[in-house]
């Protein structure tokens, strides 16, 4: 999505210098100049007013699994980057060539005033005004200022139409609605519903959580980051001690760790908002030993009663990198999980090479068990061989656990070769669970010659997690 703005804006600023330059040999063109700033004014007044729609025409269907999401995300914020941005970038790469022959300044001096120019919006403007009015009116604070060009260039009809356009990005900024004040999706389907609990923007992402009715009248409250509003980060099923996703599988490692420790201490990589030390607490009880949760945006921690969890079932909730204080800590732990992602689709490159997993061995004890989700659901692809291979280096028993209905593969490892990575018995509600992971677990193979082991200089787990 990035990529498809970053592009949107290089060429059209290409492709209006080109045609400024043009424009600029025959002379003084201020009056073109002038219509120019006009255009910029109205072009961003416009794609700010249609913002919205055109949102809503490429939204997301709720639940979209990452392959049904890639084509909508890739080519729907190409349309809305064109849409919005197009217009208004290529005036404004036309007005620099332009202005270089409307005053005696030379281009150097020209492009100089320019870059001074944007690094000062970007500091005032929108460091300033992105909190309290939004996206779009920070883009409405732009069209004031080419408005303002307009009037500046001092041409009769170009000073009344650069005052119009002024008065309405004027009045739009004041209209504007800020960052919280944006409609929730309104494609949620005839048999869900929806209530929003909290919308925030944290440092690091955009948080969004809700309430919602399923088809089986169950509730649930979701915690989704940044564009993935059919998917969660965090989970809470009301009235019910597991979750029916990837969590209570990973409670199956709790109970196959208490097996060897009365007391299994566990530390989750990725610990959310709590939904699994609350699952581990209501399912082992008194066999769960200490729990700390790192977690690496405190905005994140702060929603975990929002989403059930009490201090008393979450145990130490730390907000950091994951490695960092992995790396720190001299305790030794009977589990530790590893539950992080990146852009809700591959684990953070950091987080899964050999290095990492070297720490993790040391602070795991010899018959602890290091669990991991992974999102796929391809048991031979690409990215579970890499995998695999790494894994292969460190532990002697890997086994993978497809999770049913679900895009998740729950990979249990333990240094010692042959060993059961799965508890002998479990309390009557996760009993479905283990009888589902004794059906379907499958030990990953052995490692392959040639294939790529993830090291810290070369993990390319975002590019091997888009591989279907």
């Amino acid at each position: 999505m990035w990529s498809n703005v970053i592009a949107v804006l290089l060429a059209t600023g290409a492709v209006g210098s080109l045609l400024g330059g043009r424009f600029a040999r025959f002379g003084v063109q201020r009056e073109r100049a002038a219509l120019l700033s006009i255009g910029a004014a109205l072009g961003l007044m416009l794609g700010s007013l249609c913002l919205p729609q055109l949102a809503e025409a490429i939204a997301l269907p709720l639940g979209a699994t990452p392959p049904e999401a890639r084509p909508l995300l890739t080519f729907g914020s190409l349309a809305l980057a064109l849409a919005v941005l197009g217009i208004p970038v290529l005036c404004m790469g036309t007005l620099t060539p332009l202005l270089a022959t409307c005053g005696s300044m030379p281009l150097g001096g020209v492009l100089a005033a320019s870059t001074c120019g944007g690094l000062v919006a970007v500091l005032l403007i929108d460091g300033a005004c992105l909190d309290a009015l939004g996206p779009r009116g920070v883009l409405y604070c732009a069209a004031v200022a080419y408005g303002l060009a307009a009037l500046m260039l001092g041409l009769r009809g170009a000073r009344l139409a650069g005052g119009i356009a002024t008065v309405m990005a004027l009045t739009l900024v004041v209209a504007a609605p800020g960052p919280d004040a944006r409609p929730w999706p309104s494609n949620a389907g005839e048999t869900t519903e929806m209530q929003r609990l909290l919308v925030a923007e944290s440092d690091y992402q955009h948080l969004h959580v809700s309430r919602v009715r399923c088809v089986d009248n169950r509730f649930e409250v979701r915690l989704a980051l940044d564009e993935g509003l059919g998917e969660f980060h965090s989970l809470f099923v009301e009235g019910h001690v597991l979750t029916g996703q990837y969590y209570d599988t990973l409670a199956l490692a709790g109970f196959a760790a208490a097996e060897q420790h009365a007391d299994a201490d566990v530390l989750i990589l990725g610990g959310g908002a709590g939904t699994l030390p609350r699952v581990l607490d209501n399912t082992l009880g008194s066999r769960l030993g200490a729990v700390i949760s790192v977690e690496l945006d405190p905005a994140v921690i702060a929603t975990s009663s929002l989403l059930g969890s009490t201090s008393a079932q979450t145990g130490k909730m730390l907000a950091a990198d994951a490695r960092r204080f992995l790396e720190s800590v001299e305790h030794k732990f009977s589990l530790i999980v590893l539950d992080a992602f990146a852009r809700q689709l591959a684990i953070p490159a950091h987080l899964f090479t050999t290095e990492f997993l070297a720490a993790v061995c040391v602070r795991l004890k010899p018959d602890g068990i290091f669990a991991v989700n992974v999102s796929t659901q391809d048991l031979e692809s690409p990215l579970m061989q890499v995998l695999g291979n790494t894994l292969r280096l460190h532990f002697g028993t890997i086994e993978a656990i497809g999770v049913p209905n679900a895009w998740s593969v729950v990979l249990l490892c333990a240094k010692a070769p042959g060993r059961d990575l799965l508890p002998a018995s479990v309390p009557v509600s996760l009993q479905d669970v283990l009888a589902t992971a004794r059906g379907v677990r499958w030990s990953l193979q052995p490692p392959q010659e040639g294939m790529l082991i993830l090291t810290d200089d070369q993990a390319p787990l975002e590019k091997l997690a888009r591989i279907r």
